[in-house]
């Protein structure tokens, strides 16, 4: 496998139901606050308040910054002196990661991140007799998810090892190699924003001691506002839109700086390791605004439409950049996990 990164967008997770920043500001926009805070949620008087005036903040300053993404506003929020030692920030990505955590528990289809599993799945079975099974065979592959939805990491491993031991082309020596390679295929994903939940994994060892689901590591828990503040809930359960469970999502949903290169530190880091780079579902504008470091004569595919790739490279050159869509229209996630293919896995 060449050193590959791939970095998702929230274009990349519109496939699945979950909303664009436009989208999802209209959801809150629309949000009738008194019923889903006091009757749904059951929050407490003075935890209904403050979510109200952070709301009326945010709807101050789009007033006045129309275009304003969630961060932004967040920031603004926050940035009066007396309030940085009390944000209330936190507040209103409550209301986001709310939004989309009821959009979680209605979508249950894989779709493309599936498919993508898939290609792994084959990668690693056509060549399971050459493989070392003491090795991680997938370090050469990082995903950087700057999306708040758990979709990729719930997909990507659900099930993982069950289907490899299933496949066609899987010639295992033993039934130990079974076991350490279960063991130790592992694949980094980087949340760098956060997420709307800590993600429950069925990792459980079985009585042959092989693990059900790929092991997900990486950075994803670097810059948490409370460390400590995870709560661990299985992907589409409804604890999701329960009191306890709304009331962390600020404090893990953070608010990054995106031209704050500290920020990206670990995604930037593996982008300077990496031979290619797929960019999922970004806009142009999200792509040029953000601190991502390409490198010189790096391969960078854009799912982008071809239009808009020069003035992708104008700001974010020296890298080499190339659309894998058309002139006038993006390529669609559920074309990725072919392109993917094609481009990452070296013929030998």
């Amino acid at each position: 496998m060449k050193k590959t990164v791939i970095i998702l967008g929230a274009g990349a997770s519109a496939d699945y139901g979950f909303p664009l920043w436009a989208g999802l500001k209209q959801q809150m926009l629309d949000l009738d606050l008194d019923k889903e805070l006091s009757e749904t949620l059951n929050l407490r008087p003075e935890e209904v308040e403050a979510h109200k005036t952070a709301f009326g903040e945010f709807q101050q300053h789009l007033t006045r910054e129309p275009d304003a993404t969630l961060d932004r506003i967040a920031f603004l929020i926050d940035q009066p002196k007396s309030k940085h030692l009390r944000p209330t920030g936190h507040y209103l990505i409550n209301l986001a990661g709310y939004l989309l955590s009821k959009i979680e528990c209605e979508k249950q289809d894989g779709k493309w991140v599936s498919e993508f599993q898939t290609v792994l799945l084959d990668y690693l079975a056509s060549q399971s007799a050459q493989f070392e099974a003491e090795q991680n065979h997938l370090q050469n592959l990082t995903v950087i998810s700057l999306n708040y939805d758990r979709v990729f990491e719930r997909f990507v491993s659900n099930g993982f090892f069950k289907r490899l031991i299933e496949h066609s082309e899987y010639d295992p020596p033993s039934l130990a190699f079974s076991i350490n390679f279960s063991r130790n295929n592992r694949l980094s994903v980087l949340k760098p924003h956060g997420y709307i939940s800590g993600l429950a994994y069925d990792n459980g060892v079985s009585h042959v001691g092989m693990n059900n689901d790929l092991v997900i590591v990486g950075g994803h828990t670097q810059g948490i506002r409370h460390p400590g503040n995870d709560l661990a809930i299985g992907y589409g359960e409804h604890q999701l839109l329960c009191r306890e469970a709304f009331l962390r999502m600020g404090r893990h949903m953070y608010v990054v700086d995106e031209r704050d290169v500290s920020d990206y530190q670990a995604a930037n880091q593996a982008l300077m390791n990496a031979e290619q780079v797929f960019c999922l579902g970004l806009s142009p504008a999200g792509l040029c605004q953000s601190s991502f470091a390409f490198k010189e004569s790096q391969k960078v595919y854009l799912s982008n439409k071809g239009e808009e790739v020069s003035g992708i490279a104008a700001c974010k050159g020296p890298a080499d950049f190339e659309s894998l869509g058309t002139r006038s229209e993006r390529m669609n996630s559920s074309d990725f996990p072919a392109k993917f293919k094609s481009l990452t896995f070296d013929p030998t």
